[in-house]
């Protein structure tokens, strides 16, 4: 929000005179409003029953142009074994098609490497990896 006034103001909120230098976005929910199993149930807790009705409603798409080209640079985490991979990697196509700096470490196939792997269980090697990974990234930016 520091960065997209459409977001602030349809959420009735001043934006914060800080602007981030980057955010690290492991195993992301990225998309709540899909017609999938977050879809079906989370936007109502979310956003409330009547969102789709507000000026806030197109700011549930991860890939709104205002929302997404507010961000800073992005790095992404995700692992096959992944349940939300897949919004991931879209968001990560969103990333590129904005011209937004981001940085995406996808590890492969292993059945310990599960949604959010690095936060569940840190003091896995590739957790590390993972922390690791965008400790560099926040150095470059």
């Amino acid at each position: 929000m520091t960065g997209c006034r459409p977001l602030a103001k349809a959420a009735h909120t001043t934006p914060p005179s800080f602007r981030l230098r980057a955010l690290g976005l492991i195993s992301g929910m990225f998309y709540t409003t899909r017609f999938d199993k977050i879809g079906l149930v989370l936007p109502r807790y979310l956003y409330g029953k009547h969102y789709k009705k507000t000026p806030f409603a197109p700011l549930t798409n991860a890939e709104n142009k205002d929302l997404v080209s507010s961000l800073p640079p992005c790095f992404l985490v995700s692992s096959h074994n992944d349940n939300l991979e897949h919004y991931t990697l879209h968001f990560e196509k969103a990333l590129s098609e904005n011209h937004i700096p981001h940085k995406l470490v996808l590890f492969p196939q292993n059945k310990r490497l599960t949604h959010a792997f690095s936060v569940f269980d840190p003091f896995m090697k590739e957790s590390t990896e993972a922390i690791m990974a965008m400790h560099q990234f926040f150095e470059t930016v």
